[in-house]
């Protein structure tokens, strides 16, 4: 339980956050001022720093914040078939982005842009362990009872990580829209464990992906 002082040090990220972030969505960038954000977050101009060290911390936090989100969105769902949770996972972390887009495309184009030996790792990090997951998850839906060893779950898991990223990139300046990001990061995926499956999921992946290329086809 959190005493009366981590109580009131957590409010003060959080509204600092929150502000933060209405800030981004309002304008588009993140090139407000830390003292803004304190006067509007009603705390003293150096409560930020203390409590962040800098401004690349508040953007970190913010991006850590919505990646949460993400995880315990995009793994949750459970299907009859694992090997769709490939599916379900770049589909729930698409939409999650798209949902947001006004504040998570500027913090992705400055996560994406900068050399932050700080706190970028940390991002990378979750996000790589969530593909992990993904590919574990959905892995040991497609293989026969051999299963699949860890040095293919941790290729996959790196592989699906770098398809989103790529995708992700084009995505945040705009050169692929929300409908072609969330297409093309399904059928991707499923491209990804087809050459790992058995020999019935095989045939069911390769009825996903036909339905998955047409769709792509269809968006150009």
């Amino acid at each position: 339980m959190m005493g009366l002082r981590e109580k009131q040090t957590a409010e003060r990220k959080r509204r600092i956050l929150d502000v933060a972030d209405q800030l981004i969505t309002r304008t588009g960038g993140i090139e407000f001022s830390m003292r803004m954000l304190a006067e509007l977050a009603e705390v003293s101009p150096a409560t930020p720093y203390n409590l962040f060290g800098s401004k690349e911390g508040i953007l970190s936090a913010s991006l850590a914040r919505s990646l949460t989100r993400t995880v315990f969105e995009g793994l949750s769902p459970k299907s009859s078939d694992p090997f769709d949770f490939v599916v379900t996972a770049s589909g729930i972390a698409v939409d999650l982005l798209v949902e947001e887009k006004q504040l998570l495309r500027p913090l992705y184009l400055y996560l994406l842009g900068v050399v932050d030996p700080v706190h970028r790792p940390a991002h990378i990090r979750r996000s790589v362990k969530y593909w992990r997951t993904v590919a574990q998850t959905g892995l040991a839906g497609a293989c026969g009872p051999e299963g699949v060893d860890k040095t293919d779950v941790d290729a996959v898991g790196y592989m699906l990580f770098a398809h989103f990223v790529g995708l992700l990139e084009l995505w945040v300046h705009e050169d692929i829209d929300d409908r072609a990001f969330h297409a093309r990061a399904i059928y991707g995926g499923l491209q990804m464990i087809l050459p790992f499956a058995d020999a019935e999921a095989a045939a069911q992946i390769r009825r996903r992906i036909s339905e998955a290329k047409a769709t792509v086809a269809k968006l150009g």
